[in-house]
């Protein structure tokens, strides 16, 4: 069975419903992907640091005391034992959504 293009299958209450889950859920993906992105950052910065200057891997960048291992063992791209507040985290996420916004919805 085939529907032509004036068959709709949906009210309007339905497709705002639907439409604003999909702009959910996009928007949770450009969060999430801003997080992966700076965090494959991160880990590059760690591997070009152990490359290149391995007496810097491991230091922390704020105090310039050594990283414990076990930190490292779970965060190997660590550059501090005490990571920045988590507002400055969701602060890079809307900037980067409203970003996505601006680009996406430019007219």
């Amino acid at each position: 069975m085939s529907y032509s293009s004036t068959v709709s299958v949906m009210n309007e209450d339905q497709r705002a419903h639907l439409r604003r889950r999909l702009e959910q859920e996009r928007d949770r993906v450009v969060g999430r992907l801003a997080r992966l992105s700076r965090e494959l950052a991160d880990i590059q910065d760690a591997l070009k640091l152990l490359d290149e200057t391995p007496d810097r891997y491991g230091v922390d960048e704020r105090t310039g005391e050594p990283i414990p291992f076990d930190h490292l063992e779970r965060v190997p791209w660590a550059r501090t034992v005490q990571p920045d507040e988590e507002a400055t985290d969701l602060a890079a996420d809307a900037d980067v959504l409203s970003a996505y916004r601006n680009e996406r919805y430019a007219g």
